[in-house]
């Protein structure tokens, strides 16, 4: 995936590593950074490094990455909109579980009518045999696992269970791929906090196929396979420790 519509995103995951690791004069500028691309209209992150338009688009992936770093920082009303404009995309969905549109504009609303060459950032179709951006529901159900942790409001958890359903009706083939991580992650917090044992089980299924997965050489591929990527293999990583714990 290029660095066009996930500049936020990266620069979210920047943030959240600078502030885990204690460097706060790096957590605060890139926090400073982060917000500005929040639309103070809908709650979203913007998916452009520039554009503010009405026709800019606004993705899952980069709002869900976007209110993660906003909570580590300590931004609760920044996560808390977020998470509303999470609640406002699921409301719009017109086929889920069976579809997950995944991208809004002020100007459309939730688009539903991708064209071909946006089908991978703009659906997921939890029946696809075909390599799909099955990370979505995973990142915005772990977001909002989240904010249920921070806010103890019990609306976030609800609609994490909700975004959930789309990955318990998937095909197979969408959990034998890389971009499972992100819902093995979502699953493991949703056990933690329900203790209901199907999202164990489901975490330790994309565990298990992560392990497949991993070179033996230690590392994971991106979207070339067999090649070293140092970004995957850190995400692979983090969902792996995220699953470990709730396995023992």
């Amino acid at each position: 995936m290029a660095s066009g519509y996930a500049y936020a995103y990266f620069n979210a995951w920047v943030t959240i590593g600078a502030h885990r690791l204690g460097q706060f004069d790096l957590s605060s500028k890139g926090i400073a950074f982060i917000l500005g691309f929040q639309d103070e209209e809908t709650g979203g992150f913007y998916s452009h490094p520039k554009d503010r338009k009405p026709e800019t688009k606004q993705d899952i992936m980069v709002v869900s990455m976007c209110g993660l770093a906003c909570l580590y920082t300590g931004e609760i009303i920044a996560a808390r909109k977020a998470g509303h404009w999470l609640k406002k995309i699921m409301e719009a969905q017109p086929d889920f579980p069976n579809r997950l549109y995944t991208v809004f504009s002020r100007e459309k609303g939730l688009e539903t009518t991708p064209s071909a060459n946006e089908l991978f950032r703009q659906v997921v179709v939890a029946n696809s045999r075909n390599d799909q951006a099955f990370f979505n529901p995973g990142i915005a159900a772990s977001f909002l696992c989240r904010l249920y942790q921070t806010t103890q409001e019990e609306q976030w958890l609800h609609l994490a269970i909700r975004y959930m359903q789309f990955a318990e009706i998937a095909r197979d083939d969408l959990f034998r791929l890389i971009r499972a991580g992100k819902v093995g992650w979502a699953a493991s917090l949703l056990f933690r906090l329900t203790g209901n044992e199907k999202y164990r089980a489901m975490a330790i299924r994309i565990g298990q196929n992560l392990i497949e997965l991993q070179s033996r050489e230690g590392y994971w591929s991106g979207s070339v396979k067999d090649s070293p990527n140092h970004d995957s293999t850190a995400e692979r990583v983090i969902w792996m420790d995220e699953i470990a714990q709730v396995v023992n």
